[in-house]
């Protein structure tokens, strides 16, 4: 996306193509009808007499203009679309990698929500009211610190909470129904549910033949808070709470929720929401159409979902990146003990970051990006046709970089800040209300020094307004 909106832009600025033009391309590109009609011109921002131009004269000439840019502009169709296809196979791949401890389980597990997506995918229910038969069994073992706890149930619901001691609890609950009384204890014996313990070792496994679908089975597990917990299902919730140890989950359609976790905690579901909550270690976690949702983590975030929202609150200590190719991204009090890498992108849901610092990205297609009372020494943000409000908090001497084809840029400066600033635009305003030396003014172009200079502010649009503004 970088790469072709820059493309772009250097067209303009180079008098290949005109602000219309552009606007035509991208349409078409999109897959729109766009049809182009004669404009006036005049100085941009002054509200200038305009002049009445021949229609068929300047569409013979728009078209010959963009004859002449297609030698540039030769795989940018193909470019573009592929770039917005690799966004969403990048947010795919966050699936696949999210739940990844070591090869063997990230592969294993990939192959089982694979799998388990083919069929249906909603917990099974007794929607006829058939009559129905319950089994309960509870059994204990004993782990050592530090012990493996794996979980594989596809029939249902797994809940794992962490206790203090060195025994582990196991309740399974077999739940069928069928038209026969008598049958459904056979129907429960169906089910196979193993249940294998050493000191080091607890694995729980459920199996049932691959046409059944007349019951549930639901596991509550308690094990000593050091376990390493690793547990699958396929339609059911994935619960996993108070544990100190490393701790994974996945799941197909259900939720998943990891709170309370001393360690790294990673997460993977396909159309159910996430929940994260207090996670003392590195926090990675992915959904292809649920919701994110992640506070007090302690060692940075990676959530991504392609058709759902992600809401991001009190991250610190490592890399964020939130990303949504469908949905709305809002992360908020992030990096407020230390500057941190933050990536925040959404191809056409807004981007919204608040009170954070670090190095900034901010990125969207067809949606805003807005970031409010950030720190920062370097902060980049690029949108095709959405608008871009920026507003530092502090005095400002790095970099910053923003792009937008057909939307505004609003940066709000703080005074004391020093940069050597450069705004660019085809027919939209030009404006800035710092006080600046060195100044160079077109209809198209502003450059000028604020303070020292020391910094870089560059804003380029096509059609939009860019401002600077007192912060």
């Amino acid at each position: 996306m970088d790469e072709n909106v820059m493309r772009i832009l250097q067209m303009v600025q180079d008098g290949k193509i005109s602000a219309s033009e552009a606007e035509t391309l991208l349409a078409a590109l999109r897959g729109e009808t766009t049809i182009v009609k004669p404009t006036q011109s005049g100085t941009a921002g002054t509200g200038a007499k305009a002049e009445e131009v021949n229609s068929k004269n300047l569409e013979s000439d728009m078209s010959d203009k963009i004859e002449a840019a297609k030698s540039n502009l030769k795989s940018f169709g193909e470019n573009l679309r592929e770039t917005l296809s690799e966004v969403k196979t990048k947010a795919q791949e966050g699936f696949r990698s999210a739940s990844q401890a070591s090869t063997k389980w990230g592969t294993s597990m990939t192959q089982k929500v694979r799998a388990w997506a083919d069929g249906d995918d909603n917990r099974p229910t007794n929607g006829a009211g058939l009559p129905e038969h319950t089994e309960d069994h509870t059994q204990e073992f004993h782990l050592d610190a530090g012990a493996s706890v794996l979980i594989d149930n596809p029939l249902g619901n797994v809940k794992v909470t962490g206790i203090d001691g060195d025994k582990a609890t196991v309740t399974v609950k077999k739940t069928v129904w069928g038209v026969r009384t008598e049958e459904l204890p056979a129907q429960a014996g169906k089910i196979e549910v193993g249940l294998n313990g050493t000191d080091s070792r607890l694995d729980v496994k459920v199996s049932v033949p691959d046409s059944f679908h007349d019951g549930v089975v639901d596991i509550e597990i308690k094990v000593p808070k050091s376990a390493n917990v690793r547990a699958t299902t396929r339609f059911g919730e994935a619960s996993l709470s108070e544990l100190d140890g490393r701790t994974e989950a996945v799941t197909t359609s259900g939720n998943l929720s990891l709170i309370q976790i001393g360690n790294e905690a990673k997460g993977e579901t396909v159309s159910g929401d996430i929940k994260l909550e207090k996670i003392m270690g590195a926090a990675s976690v992915a959904t292809q159409s649920g919701n994110i949702l992640a506070e007090e983590i302690a060692k940075g975030l990676t959530a991504h979902t392609a058709s759902g929202d992600v809401k991001a609150s009190k991250v610190e200590g490592g890399r964020i990146e939130c990303k949504s190719v469908s949905g709305d991204v809002m992360v908020e009090t992030v990096a407020t003990h230390a500057p941190l890498d933050i990536t925040v992108e959404s191809v056409s849901g807004s981007v919204l970051l608040r009170e954070a610092s670090g190095n900034i990205s901010l990125k969207a297609v067809s949606g805003g990006i807005k970031a409010e009372n950030i720190a920062a020494t370097r902060v980049q943000a690029q949108t095709v046709s959405g608008d871009i409000h920026i507003q530092l908090r502090e005095a400002f001497s790095g970099l910053l970089d923003f792009n937008t084809v057909s939307g505004d840029a609003d940066i709000r400066l703080p005074e004391g800040s020093n940069v050597r600033v450069s705004l660019s635009t085809t027919s939209g305003e030009l404006r800035c209300e710092h006080d600046a030396h060195e100044v160079t003014a077109t209809e198209t172009l502003w450059t000028g020094q604020i303070g020292t200079g020391a910094g870089t502010l560059n804003v380029r649009s096509i059609s939009g307004d860019a401002k600077i503004k007192h912060g």
